[in-house]
């Protein structure tokens, strides 16, 4: 009788363990493959005041080819280059600049600080040609 307990105590151990075992593989498999399109809700900063969702085509145009944000706000903007060409998505503010560059079919992020002067700046893919062949856009910033 004593044997037999010992042996329901262990078969309850082993299935708690294989339990908590699924369950961590859950939770890994759930924080790998959460961020498939590595949006901004996924780029462990502080949540975007903006979030713009952009589109980058081999026709040399970004998709929208301009956006609103205020003055001095957190911007995210979520690309995904439905190309087969490199394009890039570069955005400047005096001396600072952000750029993301991409292969056909992926998709990124870029993470900036509107300016804090309001106006129309531009954003372009500088990609050599491409800039030329129309792709950019403008970013209005707004008090």
């Amino acid at each position: 009788m004593v044997a037999d307990l010992d042996r329901t105590v262990s078969l309850r151990s082993a299935g708690g363990r294989w339990r908590l075992a699924a369950v961590g593989l859950l939770v890994w498999l759930v924080a790998a493959c959460g961020g498939s399109g590595g949006g901004c809700a996924n780029t462990g900063k502080p949540p975007a005041d903006h979030i713009i969702t952009m589109t980058m085509l081999d026709t040399m145009k970004f998709v929208p080819d301009s956006f609103t944000v205020k003055a001095g706000r957190t911007v995210c903007v979520e690309l995904t280059n439905k190309g087969v060409l490199i394009h890039d998505f570069v955005v400047r503010d005096g001396d600072k600049e952000t750029r993301v560059e991409l292969s056909g079919g992926k998709q990124g992020v870029a993470l900036f600080t509107a300016p804090t002067v309001p106006g129309e700046y531009e954003f372009a893919c500088i990609v050599p040609g491409h800039t030329e062949a129309g792709m950019k856009g403008v970013m209005r910033v707004v008090a």
